[in-house]
């Protein structure tokens, strides 16, 4: 049995998500979250086995993208957004689902920028600015920066041997 913590945060900004609540043995938490047994057949059945165990991925496509331009932007991706996971899932299940998969993916990257610091999105868009990062929308910061890694992968998938910056 291996015991998995989803929060309310992650139901509140993922909704797709909310099936999990009826699997057979959750256990509700006080903050709104669940404990769930995510080798449970229920989980695995919600997620597929891709998600439960997520071979290595191939650098350079859309997951792989988004880790960098966070880090191009001065942030950790780990630490900001748990990304190493998420960039892993991206690049396994690649760029069409990314495509078909935008809104609840920019959801969840928009939760996790609500957490940083002002003065930290303040350092952000100057270094931004500095590096031409000219795709970034300032409306949409999370759906840019998605849109742009999707973009960079696909680019990558057409020209092979040419990385796209």
């Amino acid at each position: 049995m291996r015991l998995t913590l989803i929060s309310a945060f992650t139901f509140q900004t993922a909704p797709w998500l909310a099936p999990l609540r009826l699997c057979p043995g959750v256990e509700s938490l006080p903050d709104g979250g669940v404990r769930i047994d995510s080798d449970s057949e229920c989980f695995r059945e919600f997620w597929g086995p891709r998600f439960v165990s997520l071979p290595s991925a191939v650098p350079g496509t859309a997951g792989t993208h988004l880790k960098r331009i966070i880090e191009q932007l001065g942030f950790n991706a780990d630490r900001v957004c748990g990304c190493a996971w998420r960039a892993r899932m991206m690049d396994q299940l690649g760029d069409e689902w990314c495509v078909a998969n935008r809104e609840p993916m920019v959801r969840v990257l928009t939760g996790k920028m609500l957490q940083v610091k002002q003065h930290q999105l303040a350092a952000a868009a100057m270094r931004a600015i500095a590096k031409g990062m000219d795709f970034i929308n300032p409306k949409d910061i999370a759906g840019s920066v998605y849109d742009e890694s999707v973009r960079r992968s696909q680019a990558e998938a057409q020209s092979p041997g040419i990385t796209a910056p």
